[in-house]
């Protein structure tokens, strides 16, 4: 196994693009774990390949990236557990208003499809 991993060798490896792994370097979120200073190629270790799975998981539930470094950077359990329960609740917001224009659209499709029948 290498100790480094060239920016297209993690991009291939963990289906993101270079372009992403750049912005989370711009971001402040994950920076290389070494920069060739002659070159200005970046390198990742096997280590980071973790934290860029777990970056990928995290936004998957809708984590925004701002949340995601804060909880990577501060290292805090206790904090992803927060952001979780937080965005748990605005999904099940998210379903009862969803349920709401649900219950709306069956209820005009019985309204037009009877006053369609009392006009006939």
């Amino acid at each position: 196994m290498k100790d480094l991993y060239s920016i297209g060798e993690v991009a291939k490896i963990m289906g993101v693009s270079i372009q992403t792994l750049r912005y989370y370097s711009s971001i402040d979120l994950l920076h290389p774990k070494y920069t060739n200073p002659a070159t200005g190629y970046r390198y990742y270790s096997v280590n980071q390949l973790h934290i860029i799975d777990r970056i990928k998981y995290l936004q998957k539930l809708g984590l925004s990236l701002e949340e995601i470094k804060s909880v990577i950077h501060n290292n805090d359990i206790k904090e992803l557990v927060e952001l979780l329960d937080t965005h748990k609740q605005r999904c099940f917001d998210e379903i009862s208003r969803l349920q709401d224009v649900i219950d709306s659209i069956e209820w005009y499709k019985n309204y037009f499809t009877y006053v369609n029948e009392d006009s006939l």
